[in-house]
């Protein structure tokens, strides 16, 4: 889902589309090729759901070290894309999701339910 701001320009990429739920390799992999294609990644917002985190204590973990905890845990070697380095992959995981542009879903209603 494509969450479009102000002037038609495009603010943010929603993980979370309802039937679509990709993983944490999915995002680094979308992050990285608009990188190689010299899009400037920093004006646009990641939008993920809370529930890509481990819980803690019955509650959702957002916390910059959960999300980096959720990037050592993936298995890297197991992505085997033509262009992309698995260890790459992994750095890319951990620079998008504790960036200032990640964002979860209900920080994302609140602001929609300010404009």
């Amino acid at each position: 889902e494509v969450h479009v701001g102000h002037d038609g320009v495009i603010w943010g990429i929603n993980f979370n589309s309802g039937h679509y739920y990709p993983d944490i390799h999915s995002i680094s992999i979308m992050y990285q090729w608009m990188k190689n294609q010299g899009f400037d990644t920093s004006a646009l917002h990641w939008i993920a759901r809370e529930e890509f985190f481990e819980y803690k204590g019955g509650q959702d973990d957002t916390s910059p070290e959960s999300r980096i905890a959720e990037c050592n845990n993936f298995d890297w070697d197991s992505v085997m894309l033509p262009g992309y380095d698995s260890k790459q992959l992994h750095r890319v995981c951990t620079e998008v999701t504790v960036s200032p542009s990640w964002k979860f879903c209900g920080e994302v209603a609140k602001r929609r339910k300010r404009l």
